[in-house]
């Protein structure tokens, strides 16, 4: 990595000659009538006819510029070696200055030989007229490149022009602006002819540019001009390479190359889940707290939000389940369903802020303040509620009843009226008569909302205001399953049941195992072709668990050999060892459910596999493993399983959990609980799935 000091000395020539293109472009250049560019002279001495690079070549971008680009002054290829063969005639450049311009362009020419053959690019010839000093005979040059850019066409310029000759020698021998030419004239490169005509140009006492140099000059702009723009085209074909991140010399990052961010996006383009924190440690690339890698958090709420208003376009009639609750703040989570597209999804989670006096109806603000106001809080998370419905297009005010659809109770002085079957409410003062319900009125149409929340006491009041007082299309219904896992798991703890539901959690996730890699399913299939092979259908380990399996199955036990020949060879094809299976998550309730009915009949088998031979009655043996804590029983259920876990580890501590007693503990766990839970359940893996 370059240090500071050197950093900033090589951008000092892109920034002076980026300030010098500025000026030049309008005080160096004018358009002929050819419509060609024409470089006139920055010292009277020097003689600058027409350098033949089209203006389209300049893209000045400053003051009153018609260019819609705003990026700063851009050159083409061609211009760009015309600009840096006047950079060396600069008085008030630095002589550094003007050997890096130089040094600039022979590396450039040297890289783009190298990589494209010079031969392709207009046959690599160039000619020019020119009048010879020997005898005052026009001659005319023909300079034939090989692929690599150098030429043999130079080897007679002797005989042919002695001042140019004479020039070419004292350049080799005396440098000039730091450079001196690297070759004879026998055999020369493309770089250095262009460092011999720059140098004539900048020297018109010698005569070499006026008599010659201008003649070969443009040719020789134009074939290097093209083979930097083939240069480009292939490195524009290359990968991306990754830029160094540079820093001050006070430690702070410059600024990101744009093609590191380029990198960046690509390597996360698979990336479905957690693109953010995967961003940020591609610290080669950019550092993890720019502005790319935190907008990656609102690019994805962006592209959420914009797929949950695709997928409920159109819908009129919702059912939303919600509920505020306190988390780091006042949070409001809702879910959505449409049940005619059969479509659900969590509309965005509300922050509630405290209601602020502006924000109340001019008409209770000095109410408010008296402090004579109530169901503030109810009117907050109603307001909270709307603003999450209103990322489907629907906020409470869509759900509110057209004024000309006549629901409410009849007054005094009004009469419902039957006309050709249509109701119509009669005003018997004012002698006016109303259709009840509008032509173009249909409930099909019509935003309807079903809310489902729990009755606490900033719910129901809000509720009930939009449904009979502002007349709402609005239907609350209380959410039965609302503390049904709390309550679950109250009476599981009062029963001891519920370390249970946490031992067989271990044995469930253990296809995920360990620490999700799922390199544990291959082990367990590794076990069972190694039970298969080593043992046998009579043998004492299939015998001692067979009772066992057979009534987890609700099979029969086998009678006869090929019975039992039967039941055995089912061991390598067990769903269990086919697939994953559901991933038991406590926060998810449900999924615990899920595992069970996933592994029904197949607990003892698994125990057999990994239990490394032991009988169906082994646990754990306190005197092995069990802490003076855990015996005596100063610990939770969770935290005495986490010791135990961490002493013996998930794969030798699942087997032990498993027990006839604890299986048949779990059996009256589930089939308890299944009126809790079945309804809930059965609806949750369908909404997911039509997702």
């Amino acid at each position: 990595m370059c240090s500071s000091r050197e950093t900033t000395r090589s951008s000092r020539l892109s920034w002076r000659a980026l300030k010098f293109l500025s000026r030049i472009t309008l005080a160096y250049f004018s358009v002929g009538a050819s419509g060609f560019v024409k470089s006139l002279p920055i010292r009277k001495q020097c003689y600058a006819p027409q350098s033949k690079v089209p203006l389209s070549q300049l893209h000045y971008r400053g003051a009153g510029s018609e260019d819609p680009h705003k990026a700063g002054h851009t050159v083409e290829t061609r211009a760009l070696l015309v600009l840096f063969g006047l950079l060396p005639g600069r008085r008030k450049l630095q002589p550094e200055t003007k050997t890096k311009s130089l040094v600039l362009v022979e590396e450039m020419l040297r890289q783009a030989c190298a990589k494209i053959a010079l031969s392709g690019i207009q046959r690599g010839r160039v000619s020019c007229n020119f009048v010879s000093d020997v005898d005052s005979s026009p001659i005319a040059l023909s300079l034939d490149f090989f692929e690599d850019g150098s030429t043999r066409s130079l080897a007679d310029l002797e005989n042919l022009h002695k001042g140019a000759s004479k020039g070419w020698d004292k350049l080799s021998q005396h440098a000039w602006c730091g450079r001196k030419l690297s070759t004879t004239l026998q055999q020369t490169n493309l770089w250095d002819i262009y460092l011999f005509l720059i140098w004539s140009k900048h020297n018109p006492s010698s005569k070499i540019w006026e008599q010659f140099s201008v003649h070969l000059y443009p040719k020789v702009v134009f074939l290097a001009g093209y083979l930097l723009e083939a240069y480009v085209d292939e490195l524009a074909n290359l990968p991306l390479a990754p830029l160094p991140l540079l820093k001050t010399k006070h430690g702070n990052s410059r600024r990101v190359p744009k093609v590191n961010k380029i990198i960046l996006l690509q390597r996360v383009k698979a990336q479905k889940r957690h693109r953010g924190e995967v961003m940020q440690t591609h610290t080669d690339l950019t550092p993890p707290q720019i502005a790319l890698v935190r907008a990656e958090a609102n690019l994805e709420v962006a592209e959420y939000v914009k797929l949950l208003t695709t997928a409920f376009a159109d819908t009129q009639h919702v059912q939303v389940s919600w509920d505020a609750s306190t988390y780091d703040v006042e949070t409001l989570v809702a879910i959505a369903y449409d049940y005619k597209k059969n479509v659900s999804g969590y509309l965005p989670i509300q922050n509630i802020s405290p209601v602020q006096t502006a924000e109340l109806h001019e008409t209770v603000r000095t109410l408010a303040v008296q402090g004579r106001i109530t169901r503030v809080e109810s009117y907050n998370t109603m307001r909270s509620f709307s603003h999450a419905l209103n990322s489907i297009g629907l906020p409470l005010a869509a759900f509110a009843k057209p004024p000309d659809l006549l629901l409410g109770p009849l007054r005094a002085e009004e009469e419902r009226v039957l006309m050709n079957g249509t109701y119509f409410i009669y005003n018997t003062t004012t002698q006016s008569i109303q259709r009840q319900v509008p032509t173009a009125w249909s409930l099909a149409k019509q935003p309807l909302l079903i809310s489902v929340s729990d009755q606490g006491p900033l719910n129901c009041p809000g509720l009930d205001h939009l449904q009979f007082k502002l007349r709402g299309f609005v239907l609350p219904l209380y959410d039965q399953s609302h503390r049904t896992w709390n309550d679950l798991k109250s009476a599981m703890r009062s029963v001891k049941l519920f370390r249970i539901l946490l031992q067989f959690s271990i044995l469930y996730n253990m296809n995920y195992g360990p620490g999700g890699t799922k390199a544990w399913m291959a082990k367990k299939q590794q076990y069972a072709e190694e039970f298969r092979a080593k043992q046998t259908a009579d043998g004492k380990i299939f015998l001692s668990y067979m009772p066992y399996i057979c009534h987890e199955m609700g099979l029969s036990e086998p009678t006869t050999a090929e019975e039992r020949e039967a039941l055995f060879g089912t061991i390598t094809s067990l769903q269990t060892l086919q697939q994953h299976g559901p991933l038991v998550k406590l926060m998810r309730w449900f999924s615990y459910f899920q595992s069970h009915q996933f592994y029904a009949g197949e607990h003892f088998w698994t125990k057999m596999l990994i239990g490394e031979g032991g009988p169906p009655q082994q646990g754990i043996q306190p005197e092995a493993v069990l802490t003076p804590d855990i015996l005596a029983g100063n610990l939770d259920d969770r935290e005495e399983l986490r010791q135990l876990k961490l002493k013996m580890g998930s794969w030798r501590l699942a087997p032990l959990l498993v027990t006839p007693w604890t299986w048949w503990k779990n059996e009256l766990l589930v089939s308890m609980a299944t009126p809790v839970w079945s309804c809930f359940t059965q609806k949750a893996p369908w909404v997911i799935a039509s997702r």
